[in-house]
């Protein structure tokens, strides 16, 4: 194995972080903040994957300090070449935060009852905001909106129509 593979996770793991984004449709990442760039720009040679850029000062007498992180595929390379030298808190966080994404593509994928109609319903495809989707594709219950339920339930025959 590669002494600066093994150095890296050293390294990522008394500064990093394997987390997951929850408004980013809680796709995992990894991140690490150091105040000197060339110690992050070596990590990221070692592992060949990520960005660096500038991290926000949080006080005006703090030093200047940069943060590496990775995209989803990115973590997975990461995970992947360091988790042999990386103790049980980075590994359950790597887990946790892989799970977290599986368990929302799994809600967002999973049939659901439409607002409008009632029918059983799946949505069309993963992708954004279709975790959200509460109507199924018939015309007219993508016409109605949400906050008209009298509508729907015309549609059901639960209500009468009102006529003004």
């Amino acid at each position: 194995m590669n002494c600066e593979i093994a150095w890296a996770a050293g390294l990522f793991e008394g500064e990093g972080s394997f987390d997951h984004s929850a408004g980013n449709a809680h796709r995992p990442r990894a991140t690490m903040s150091l105040t000197d760039q060339d110690v992050l720009e070596r990590f990221m040679r070692a592992v060949g994957v990520g960005t660096i850029g500038p991290s926000k000062r949080r006080a005006s007498h703090h030093k200047e300090a940069w943060q590496w992180w990775t995209n989803e595929a990115e973590f997975h390379v990461v995970y992947a070449l360091l988790k042999p030298w990386l103790g049980p808190r980075r590994t359950q966080a790597a887990e946790a935060a892989i799970k977290a994404r599986a368990d929302h593509i799994s809600k967002s994928t999973e049939l659901r009852q439409c607002v409008c109609c009632g029918e059983e319903f799946a949505p069309p495809s993963f992708t954004k905001g279709s975790w959200k989707q509460n109507r199924c594709a018939k015309r007219a219950c993508q016409l109605f909106r949400q906050s008209a339920p009298r509508r729907c339930d015309v549609i059901r025959g639960i209500a009468q129509p009102t006529t003004f």
